[in-house]
């Protein structure tokens, strides 16, 4: 990876970082979200690879072999957010791909060939940049704390719908008009401290019991549809704050 190529994949990555954790919006911040999910962090990866085991690849195959890479990489890291409970907010999601996009412009500068032309100047380069990012690591990670302690400490739930048998593999996606339709909807307290809810939906609403860390509510749910065509079954969960916090959409062809 070129000097030049590093210091303006750094530089992206950060803007971008400190644009979304202080909340500014507007066409910068737009333009470099569109690089920084679906360009960086497969370009990075890619370089890995490329001077590790010296793969002659132009610039631009490069550049599109990124584009599939880095949506790869981008679901991925939600997926692994909303697996450990910390959901997918802006600062989160930019935080996580921001620390994978630096690994790997460490790891394609380390990994980058030895030869005989290499001297200590590169040497010096090379754990400089290292001492830095680590610094830089670090500051990012004291400024995050909060971030992470008030995503553990919130009201943080799942939702979900099962099929009748409670079951997620029969979802129902059509049915006869007025035909009762029998589906299971779900929430588990995802967080550390007791929490309520509120669950709401076209097709009513329901305070829910205070649920304990870990707990599960589960209640089945009897309807029907009577408007031919498409329609939208959907739940809404909103903490005692009023905040959102899980939303589900439903899809029925009525016939």
């Amino acid at each position: 990876m070129r000097k030049f190529d590093l210091a303006l994949i750094i530089s992206l990555t950060a803007i971008q970082f400190f644009l979304v954790w202080l909340d500014v919006h507007g066409i910068i911040r737009s333009s470099l979200g569109f690089l920084f999910v679906a360009l960086l962090p497969g370009y990075t990866l890619i370089t890995i690879f490329y001077r590790r085991f010296g793969f002659t690849l132009t610039f631009l195959e490069r550049l599109v072999l990124s584009v599939p890479l880095s949506l790869a990489l981008s679901t991925i890291i939600g997926l692994v957010l909303s697996t450990i409970g910390l959901g997918t907010s802006p600062k989160i999601y930019a935080l996580m791909t921001s620390l994978v996009i630096v690994i790997g412009v460490v790891a394609s500068f380390a990994r980058s060939p030895r030869d005989t032309n290499t001297d200590a100047n590169d040497r010096r380069d090379y754990w400089g940049l290292l001492g830095g990012l680590l610094v830089a690591a670090l500051f990012i990670g004291l400024l995050a704390q909060p971030e992470f302690q008030a995503r553990r400490n919130g009201a943080i739930a799942s939702l979900y719908i099962l099929d009748a048998a409670g079951r997620i593999a029969d979802y129902p996606v059509s049915a006869q008009a007025d035909t009762p339709i029998r589906i299971r909807v779900g929430v588990t307290n995802q967080s550390n401290q007791p929490q309520d809810f509120q669950l709401s939906s076209s097709l009513g609403e329901e305070i829910l019991p205070i649920l304990q860390p870990g707990q599960t509510w589960e209640r089945q749910v009897d309807f029907s549809l009577t408007k031919p065509g498409l329609n939208l079954v959907s739940w809404t969960l909103v903490s005692t704050d009023g905040k959102l916090r899980r939303s589900v959409q439903l899809w029925i062809n009525v016939h």
